[in-house]
């Protein structure tokens, strides 16, 4: 779903989540995704990775980790 970053980051930091990155292969690998994507708002080729982690990430769930593509020229992000 195409939101803000600033409405995604709310809602995120509501549900528990803080703004890291997870290390190794996951973040990598997102971050490349972000960078082959095209803004849907502006169509900006290239959105930034911005990763979101609980505290309790290192068990495996999805829930505790929520990554982010966000585009830095028009605001508009999705996470994917």
């Amino acid at each position: 779903m195409l939101d803000t970053f600033a409405n995604l980051d709310r809602r995120l930091r509501a549900e528990g989540f803080e703004p890291r990155s997870p290390s190794g292969e996951v973040a990598a690998q997102d971050e490349g995704i972000c960078v082959m994507l095209a803004c849907r708002g502006c169509r900006r080729a290239g959105l930034a990775y911005r990763p979101y982690l609980t505290a309790r990430f290192g068990r495996g769930s999805r829930e505790l980790y929520r990554p982010v593509a966000a585009c830095d020229d028009c605001g508009q992000a999705l996470e994917f």
